[in-house]
């Protein structure tokens, strides 16, 4: 269902990539091991569209590495992502948008 969803919504053809552009909006000592809550916000792109977004997440710093995770919702009618009036009712208007990445030090 997602790669159908990919294909026909999201146009991935046409549109292959999202693109975040962003900062962290919090002052952070990562060289401290710990776990910290964080705000990145900046400008996402999705389906040709850029719209403004704060992006909450959690960053575990190791030292030597430092691992993002995050989960935020978006509604698809913001980036122009248009839904079949007969498919309506099976495809969420809101989608859960997730990832993770990891940093590590050189």
């Amino acid at each position: 269902m997602q790669e159908h969803f990919n294909e026909n919504y999201l146009e991935s053809e046409k549109y292959p990539f999202g693109i975040f552009k962003g900062k962290i909006s919090e002052a952070l000592d990562v060289s401290k091991s710990g776990t910290y809550k964080v705000t990145a916000v900046g400008t996402m792109t999705i389906h040709g569209v850029t719209q403004a977004i704060s992006i909450p997440g959690t960053i575990k710093s190791t030292g030597d590495r430092l691992n993002f995770d995050f989960k935020f919702p978006i509604l698809l009618e913001d980036y122009k992502v248009a839904i079949p009036t007969i498919v309506f009712h099976k495809i969420a208007e809101v989608v859960d948008v997730s990832g993770s990445m990891t940093l590590v030090k050189k």
